[in-house]
């Protein structure tokens, strides 16, 4: 048996027999919205437990969610400066060579449990923070 025997696809490329297409929808509108990443070394470490219902709104917001930090654009070429607990780190801003797709999952609502039905276009990732140096430690 030859090669292209074996794959009568006229691309080379043959899906498995139990694979599912899912397609990609595109985005909904003239043009996706841009948005940023940010890269750090390290770990991040959320908080082991939450304080008691009337104080956690208070503290974290009504969703329960956990700030990450304070992000500031400096100076005349716009340095970031991101303030993280009590650290802060400098850092630049990256151009991605290529930039990322960001996709959400559109899932089929009869089928229980959930199957992905599709993916849609929802923005483009066109550049990040880079903060690769130590950070500064804050008294306060």
């Amino acid at each position: 048996m030859s090669l292209t025997e074996a794959m009568p696809s006229t691309t080379g490329f043959a899906a498995p027999e139990a694979s599912k297409e899912i397609p990609i929808l595109a985005y909904e509108g003239s043009s996706p919205p841009e948005y940023a990443m940010i890269e750090l070394n390290g770990n991040l470490i959320p908080p082991v437990e939450f304080p008691p219902e009337d104080t956690c709104v208070q503290v974290f917001g009504k969703d329960r969610t956990v700030e990450l930090g304070k992000l500031y654009r400096n100076g005349p070429v716009k340095t970031p400066m991101m303030i993280l607990g009590n650290h802060q780190l400098t850092g630049e801003v990256v151009k991605l060579k290529v930039p990322f797709c960001l996709m959400e999952k559109k899932y089929d609502e009869i089928v229980t449990p959930k199957k992905i039905e599709a993916y849609q276009i929802i923005g483009m990732v066109t550049e990040k923070f880079l903060f690769k140096n130590y950070p500064k430690a804050i008294m306060r």
